[in-house]
This record gives C-alpha cells, structure tokens and sequence, in this order.
C-alpha cells in the first residue's frame, strides 16, 4: 500500500535537488587558478590543466556507451500499460512536464544574465528542464521500497521522457536562430561601417 503524499514528495524532491545543487555550485566555482596577487585568489578552487584532457578521454564512454545504454534500459523497463491503463493518470502526465519546465526551467531562465537576449535565457532553460535521470533514480528506490507503485512511477517517468525526447528541439531551435540573427546583424552593421567609410 502507497502512502498518499509519497508520489508529491518524490516528485518535488525530482526537480528540487537540482536547485539545490545549483545554489550550491554557484557558492563554490572550480576555475582555472587566478594569479596570487589577485583578490580572487583566496577563494577559487584550482582547476588543474589535465583535468580537461582526463575529461577528454572519459566523455566518449559516457556519452558513446554508458547514457545511450541508460536510456534503452529505461525505455525497456518503463510500464507504458500503466500508464495508458489509466486516463487520468494519462492526463497527469502534462502536469509534471509542466512542473519540471516552472521548477527546474523557470529558475535558471530567471538566474541567468540579464544582458544575455531571450533567445540565450530561455535555450539553458528548456535544457535544463530535462531531467530523466534523477527521476528514473528517485522513482526506482521508491518502487524498490514498496512506498510507490509501478503505476505512480510511470507518470513521472513518463513526463521526464516527453522532456528529454521534446524540449532539447525547441532550444536548438531558438539557439540556431538566435545566432543566425546575430550572425545577420553584424554583416548588416559591417556593410553600414564599410558605406560610412
């Protein structure tokens, strides 16, 4: 039997974590060393040089191998009876895409810099409003616990899925012709300078 308030406090732990992490990170910044007159310099923490070429050789595993390997697994194991079973918790599943774009997206349109256009603000927000993983994770301990049913897990999972299969389109999308814009609009001012001339 599932608690009442189980599936709300999985869900709300699913897109609150990454704020979490967020605020934090943004406290402590890993960069490259400042120079040791600088004032920064007592508080960054040194990045060594290697680190990007240690990163180099790791990310085709991860992103060759072990994430597309996650995603068969996670579409193999998803209950879509489940969720098709029940008309309701079909309709539900809008809902928590909608949650994950207001709590993960919203924050980080809202945080992000002011001069940046809206194009640049709203592309990291739709990226960052994918979030399968950690709800693959979440829900998984809590079926796993017996305090969620495999049906409850599918709306969550389900909605994570809709946003990793969706949401990166319209942000590529609106990246692209944010730079074409850009692109345009400096030949447009270089033609201007040249005629002035």
């Amino acid at each position: 039997m599932t608690h009442p308030g189980t599936l709300v406090l999985i869900t709300a732990a699913a897109v609150l974590a990454p704020l979490l992490v967020y605020a934090t990170g943004r406290r402590v910044r890993i960069l490259p060393s400042p120079p040791a007159s600088s004032p920064a310099s007592c508080c960054a923490v040194p990045c060594p040089r290697a680190a990007s070429r240690s990163s180099a050789s790791w990310r085709p595993w991860g992103f060759g191998f072990l994430v597309p390997l996650f995603y068969v697994v996670t579409g193999i194991e998803f209950d879509l009876h489940a969720l098709l079973h029940d008309l309701g918790a079909l309709l539900l599943v809008p809902v928590f895409l909608l949650l994950f774009l207001l709590v993960r997206g919203a924050p980080v349109h809202a945080l992000a810099p002011r001069d940046l256009g809206r194009a640049d603000r709203t592309t990291p927000a739709l990226f960052a409003s994918t979030c399968l993983p950690l709800v693959v994770a979440i829900t998984t301990i809590g079926v796993d616990q017996d305090l969620l049913a495999s049906d409850e897990a599918a709306l969550p999972v389900g909605a994570a899925m809709i946003s990793v299969l969706v949401l990166p389109l319209p942000a590529t999308r609106l990246r692209s012709t944010a730079e074409d814009a850009s692109r345009e609009q400096a030949a447009h001012g270089t033609a201007k300078d040249a005629e002035a001339w």
